[in-house]
């Protein structure tokens, strides 16, 4: 668990502060909250079927959040992660997470390009090409953050 947590902590690490964007990235306006446990299962589903698992970090980013007196600690917080279990590189690492949203409803996607160090592969595409589709089948899509930064949001 602590090297998964380390993964975690230097993704997040690496999405705040690259300055050219290893990763594409979307955002997902979900329709209520409950769509949070929703867009779990679609991305479980989609990562099974690549052989890759989905963990749920987002009790792990509250409890960190806590320690840290962050004022959206009590906030409706998602984090996922989803990775391939064997390293190898049929899926990219892909976070989803709602954290720093102006609501809980906004969800970022950053799918992680891993072709630079392990090779393009038609896995790679197919993940990425098939959890776009099946999100974007069900809630509306919207832009990545703008080159200064700020955060995609989906208005009220």
């Amino acid at each position: 668990m602590t090297a998964r947590t380390l993964l975690f902590g230097s993704a997040l690490l690496l999405t705040a502060c690259a300055s050219q964007r290893p990763y594409d990235e979307f955002g997902v306006c979900l329709t209520n909250t409950e769509d949070l446990a929703v867009l779990k299962a679609v991305a479980t589903r989609v990562a099974t079927h690549y052989g890759s698992t989905v963990d749920d970090y987002s009790n792990l980013a509250r409890r960190d959040l806590q320690a840290l007196d962050s004022p959206i600690a009590t906030e409706h917080l998602f984090a996922l992660l989803m990775e391939d279990t064997r390293w190898r590189s049929e899926a990219g690492l892909v976070m989803i997470n709602n954290i720093g949203a102006a609501s809980a409803k906004s969800v970022g996607v950053s799918m992680f390009r891993n072709d630079d160090l392990l090779g393009s592969d038609s896995n790679t595409q197919n993940l990425r090409r098939d959890l776009i589709s099946v999100v974007s089948s069900r809630w509306k899509i919207i832009d990545a953050p703008s080159s200064d930064g700020s955060y995609h949001e989906c208005g009220n």
